[in-house]
């Protein structure tokens, strides 16, 4: 996975924007992520792997639990343009 271009600083907005898909979504447990077709609420994190349940509607519960590389979720995330949803 790409990091920022170390030439850039942080506190340059535009070289941010210029490298945005660079930058990887961080996975924190119980973030809830909204997608264009379903949410997706992260469960337990590992060292490698992640749980998470996927629902219609940020209200569901009793999902079953899909386990997932952590990296194959990011990647999901970030070509979904999934946006963390405030709770």
């Amino acid at each position: 996975m790409k990091r920022l271009n170390s030439a850039c600083s942080l506190l340059d907005p535009l070289c941010i924007l210029k490298h945005k898909a660079d930058i990887s979504p961080a996975l924190i447990q119980k973030q809830l992520w909204k997608t264009k077709t379903a949410y997706i609420r992260v469960g337990d994190i590992g060292k490698s792997l992640v749980q998470y349940r996927v629902a219609a509607t940020p209200q569901h519960r009793g999902q079953p639990v899909h386990i997932v590389a952590i990296e194959r979720l990011k990647n999901y995330l970030m070509e979904n343009d999934a946006v963390l949803v405030r709770e």
